[in-house]
């Protein structure tokens, strides 16, 4: 099953009386891509690979995080993140802090809404995050 990953606002939360680009690791970072690259086929499904370019995340998101985020593939949109997504394929999570309008309709479209999962971001831990990720995968399995 893939895993479609966003890290701002997933992975990263803004620190409250601080900057916009003032981001903090969340709580249990590193338990969760350890778990996420041990159970899933995982991808970053991020504003910070445009059309695949990975310059960001390798040169200052993953020296922060552990090295099995090296393992995680990108995945290639241009204009909504919904266009890395096929219709044809249902066997998915996506989690991310945001939905846009135009997403939330292809996802209708193709009725799998419900494999997209709205984080927090200012949730300080990755465990809510986790737990609703396998809450998902069960019932997309059943």
């Amino acid at each position: 099953m893939k895993l479609f990953i966003d890290i701002n606002g997933v992975l990263l939360s803004s620190r409250p009386g601080h900057g916009p680009f003032q981001l903090a690791l969340k709580e249990n970072l590193d338990e969760f891509i350890i778990w996420a690259t041990s159970e899933f086929d995982c991808y970053w499904l991020t504003g910070l690979a445009p059309n695949g370019h990975m310059k960001i995340i390798n040169d200052v998101i993953l020296p922060y995080f552990p090295p099995e985020a090296s393992n995680i593939k990108v995945a290639i949109w241009s204009d909504l993140k919904t266009e890395a997504i096929s219709k044809n394929d249902k066997n998915w999570i996506c989690i991310d802090d945001n939905l846009l309008k135009n997403e939330r309709a292809y996802l209708e479209y193709i009725g799998c809404l419900h494999n997209f999962i709205l984080i927090d971001p200012q949730e300080p831990s990755l465990r809510y995050a986790k737990g609703k990720i396998e809450h998902v995968r069960k019932g997309l399995t059943l």
